[in-house]
């Protein structure tokens, strides 16, 4: 008898937030780290006596399968549109996951560089229609596909 034995890679994803959203991404991340098995990283894993958030998480967005921005009418700060475009345009590897209808994040995100690329149709997941579990599985999909 053979037994073949297939390993997964573990799933490396870096978080793009705003800091008001890290109740409700801090869930879901707790769930990709302890459900899925991911390794997850975002800004709070940064030690506070760095002097720049920006080298560490370039790195960690560069290794990832994917770079995850958690958009909502908050996210619109000059460091969530480094963070956007980076994932973009530097890492290729962005994946957008809406906290809230665009409608609602058109209407009160005040930075034209995040909202022109969202309203001319990017896909996103709908995590304000789906449990945090169903978010979950959603990203862990779209990291594992090519």
């Amino acid at each position: 008898t053979t037994t073949t034995t297939t390993t997964t890679e573990q799933v490396k994803l870096c978080l793009s937030l705003q800091s008001s959203d890290k109740d409700k991404v801090g869930e879901i991340k707790k769930l990709l780290e302890k459900s899925f098995g991911a390794d997850v990283f975002w800004g709070w894993d940064i030690a506070v006596t760095e002097s720049s958030w920006t080298q560490p998480w370039f790195d960690r967005g560069i290794a990832a399968h994917k770079t995850v921005c958690f958009v909502s009418r908050h996210y619109s700060t000059e460091a969530c549109a480094q963070e956007f475009h980076t994932a973009s345009l530097l890492f290729e590897n962005k994946l957008v996951v809406f906290l809230e209808p665009l409608k609602d994040i058109l209407k009160n995100n005040g930075n034209a560089s995040i909202i022109m690329p969202l309203s001319a149709g990017a896909q996103a997941i709908l995590a304000y229609q789906l449990s945090p579990t169903q978010v979950c599985e959603e990203i862990i999909k779209a990291a594992q596909q090519p």
